[in-house]
């Protein structure tokens, strides 16, 4: 049995410089098929139950903690008083003077407008309360 061997008649030909863009057509459609079927799980809820942190003091007891509530309709309100912001400011800034080492809270209602929220908070940095708790009040609360 012989085997054929093809003959080049001409030994100079060019080599192919063009780019076989089959495979990286092949490549790119599989990923696209591939991220058509990830991206709806991507935005899938999962409803999680996360648990709930027991209510501890998360400040030494040398220290004084007074507080400020913002309600839904925009009312200050300082250890549970209804007040207006001046009478909160002047108040906010006697208990500075009095002990430096008062830490203050802000309790804001959720639909409170966040604008409020960050015009108040605002006020109490240009007073000299550089650091303000946030407090979150968790679903069992009244």
């Amino acid at each position: 049995m012989a085997f054929a061997r093809i003959q080049r008649t001409q030994r100079d030909d060019p080599p192919i410089s063009e780019i076989n863009a089959t495979p990286l057509v092949d490549v790119f459609l599989v990923l696209l098929v591939i991220f058509m079927l990830c991206a709806p799980m991507g935005a899938a809820h999962l409803p999680l139950d996360l648990p709930q942190a027991p209510g501890t003091a998360s400040t030494p007891d040398t220290q004084q903690l007074v507080w400020v509530e913002l309600d839904a309709q925009g009312q200050l309100h300082w250890q549970g008083r209804a007040v207006g912001q001046a009478e909160l400011l002047a108040t906010l800034q006697t208990v500075q003077q009095d002990k430096p080492q008062t830490r203050l809270q802000l309790r804001a209602d959720q639909s409170t407008p966040y604008g409020r929220v960050v015009e108040l908070m605002a006020a109490l940095q240009s007073q000299g309360w550089p650091q303000l708790d946030l407090v979150l009040r968790p679903p069992h609360w009244p």
